[in-house]
């Protein structure tokens, strides 16, 4: 499950992991054994230069506790430096 939002979070989620991202957006996706590259493109918009995107990535994972594996937060800035 891939979870992106506008605001970080640090919340339980299941026995044993922790949702970092404060969902905007949930996807399904599956993930190979040997990973997963995602590429996007940033749409040209005004309003999304210097915004803070969060994202992660919780997986259904049976050896885990509580079956449920989850990603360290990723923050992305859109934008560049002056």
């Amino acid at each position: 499950m891939l979870v992106i939002g506008e605001e970080p979070l640090d919340q339980p989620f299941g026995r044993a992991a922790r949702l970092l991202v404060a969902p905007s957006a949930v996807e399904w996706i599956a993930v190979p054994a040997e990973g997963l590259a995602v590429d996007a493109t940033i749409p040209d918009d005004p309003a999304l230069p210097f915004s803070d995107w969060f994202v992660q990535v919780l997986l259904l994972e049976p050896t885990a506790v509580g079956g449920i594996s989850a990603t360290a937060g990723l923050e992305l800035v859109i934008g560049y430096q002056l």
